[in-house]
């Protein structure tokens, strides 16, 4: 499984071991790493909404078909990982802003 970029847009594809049977099986997507179901029947990955902050966590069948929605919308997704069983998602997301904090006497603090 490989996502390639094509200009400024990623493209979900699968790709045999040994280089052959290429084909996409989505675009566009978000950028960061697809997930495999435990099963391998099934890769997890999230979309862009358009014109949105908003990414959708879909799967599409491992050998092809249309994305399915599965019903989670996370706001400036960065990443986001399946448990062993397939019962819970982890994610990270939220704005992108840098923070700089600045702390006073930190090292009085570890006597």
């Amino acid at each position: 499984m490989v996502c390639a970029g094509g200009g400024n847009t990623l493209h979900l594809a699968r790709i045999d071991v040994d280089g052959s049977n290429y084909r996409v099986l989505a675009s566009p997507v978000t950028n960061g790493l697809p997930v495999w179901s435990r099963d391998g029947r099934w890769i997890y990955f999230a979309q862009p909404e358009q014109n949105s902050r908003t990414s959708r966590v879909v799967r599409v069948a491992a050998e092809g078909g249309q994305p399915e929605f599965t019903g989670i919308s996370i706001d400036d997704l960065h990443g986001f990982d399946l448990s062993p069983d397939g019962a819970k998602i982890a994610y990270s997301g939220g704005s992108k802003t840098l923070e700089v904090w600045a702390l006073d006497k930190v090292l009085s603090l570890a006597k």
